[in-house]
């Protein structure tokens, strides 16, 4: 998976991309107290209500059109509320908002400015609902981690990481400024959010004859392949690196005992460059 922080002189090649709802951040109505951005969810309702502050508000001048959003960590009573915005209805289950293409990249413009040792990120995940088990998966991932300073606009592009040759009919977008231990006044400014680009169907079996088993697993998988394999990487579905090693065959088991239960995504690599991916359930 590809991930680029891009000079900012590049910002324009990104012009004309928008299909997340309300990505440019150009949309506000007026909850009655303050202003909320159009097709997002935000704990402002709790954080002003309860403590007259505001975890998400509009920010100028923007790097794009008039307005960008601005998510900051900020104390609510005794604790440190981590900001954060997700694209849908938080309240309605599952948030998201129906999406249904294979786009290669999540873009956007971003500064960070944290406190202490804090880490934003921002995240795309593509979602399938499953009938079997009734219930949403994961089609493919795009994260993007930010341990340290962006005090100017710059833009990013982060490919996805497809599990499945699956169409999604859902996304969910998330910003969060903060990770597990969040520090007072830590912010994140996002603004022209989009995807780009568009992954084939083919493009998922690059690998010849690529089988994984079984699912779910519960101490080792196996693969089988028509072409020797070079090396595995095993991602959860934040697109977090959990397990890498080095193989050569074209039959190839992994421990994965010291795996959490959950949704994984293995990638399996020839020693050409050419890989192929394909997820399973740790039980």
């Amino acid at each position: 998976m590809r991930t680029f922080i891009f000079p900012l002189a590049f910002a324009g090649s990104f012009a004309g991309f928008a299909q997340i709802p309300n990505g440019g951040f150009e949309s506000w109505y007026n909850s009655g107290s303050f202003m909320e951005p159009t097709s997002w969810w935000t704990p402002n309702m709790v954080t002003h209500s309860l403590y007259g502050v505001l975890a998400a508000e509009q920010g100028t001048p923007a790097p794009e059109g008039n307005t960008f959003m601005k998510v900051s960590s900020r104390f609510v009573g005794n604790i440190v509320e981590n900001g954060r915005i997700t694209c849908g209805n938080e309240f309605t289950g599952y948030p998201g908002v129906p999406f249904s293409q294979r786009p290669q990249s999540f873009n956007g413009m971003v500064q960070y400015h944290p406190q202490g040792n804090d880490a934003g990120q921002v995240h795309m995940a593509l979602m399938k609902w499953d009938p079997v088990l009734m219930g949403s998966t994961v089609v493919a991932n795009a994260v993007l981690q930010f341990p340290s300073a962006i005090s100017s606009w710059q833009p990013f592009s982060v490919d996805f990481l497809y599990y499945s040759t699956e169409i999604p009919d859902t996304a969910r977008i998330t910003v969060v400024a903060s990770n597990s231990t969040p520090v007072d006044g830590t912010s994140i400014w996002v603004d022209d959010l989009h995807v780009q680009g568009g992954v084939g169907i083919s493009e998922y079996d690059v690998i010849a004859g690529l089988t994984l088993f079984p699912t779910p697993a519960s101490e080792f998988i196996h693969l089988v392949a028509s072409e020797p394999i070079a090396s595995v990487a095993i991602r959860d579905l934040s697109g977090r690196l959990v397990h890498e090693e080095l193989v050569m065959g074209e039959r190839v088991s992994i421990d994965v005992t010291r795996l959490g239960t959950g949704f994984y995504a293995a990638t399996f690599t020839t020693s050409d460059g050419r890989s192929g991916t394909r997820r399973f359930v740790r039980e």
